[in-house]
């Protein structure tokens, strides 16, 4: 048992690595898109290759926080319904989510590994400007979905034993 909590805990710090790598990349394309702004109507000069670097951060961000955000239980609930049922309903409602998560997010990474991969033997790249490789963007959604897959794993196992659980007598 003290293998598998170690393990959940590896996972979390991996989960807030990604959220924190997720956070950067707002911050410099923040700054990349407000210099181009600022240099497209202020210089008349845009910074070339702004809308094919900001495509391709787009996938990091959105699937390296993905994780994390279900870790840390800030993912989007129906609150309307949340509010009328017990613990025990919600736990015994979000099983069959994790169950759906796991299929749903298990086949978005299976065949996004197949068009990374794919992706990179190719040398597949960005149609545009700036012609960057394709294949780090899919491997984000690989991974993302990947890391994603095992946190409903988690989710999953950790609500088994609370479903199981008698209610304590008052």
């Amino acid at each position: 048992m003290a293998v598998i909590t170690r393990l959940v805990s590896v996972l979390r710090a991996v989960f807030s690595v990604c959220a924190e790598i997720s956070s950067l990349l707002i911050f410099l394309l923040v700054i990349l898109i407000s210099a181009d702004v600022f240099g497209r109507y202020a210089l008349d000069s845009p910074i070339p290759g702004t809308f094919e670097v900001t495509e391709a951060l787009m996938v990091f961000i959105v699937f390296f926080a993905y994780a994390h955000t279900e870790a840390t239980g800030q993912n989007i609930r129906i609150q309307l319904i949340e509010k009328r049922i017990t613990e025990k309903q919600k736990i015994f409602l979000d099983l069959p989510a994790y169950l759906l998560g796991m299929f749903i997010f298990g086949l978005i990474c299976w065949q996004s590994w197949e068009q990374a991969w794919q992706s990179y033997e190719i040398n597949q790249r960005m149609s545009g400007l700036l012609r960057l490789p394709l294949w780090p963007a899919k491997s984000a959604v690989v991974l993302g979905s990947f890391l994603l897959v095992l946190q409903f794993m988690i989710g999953f196992v950790s609500s088994i034993p609370k479903i199981l659980q008698k209610k304590p007598e008052s």
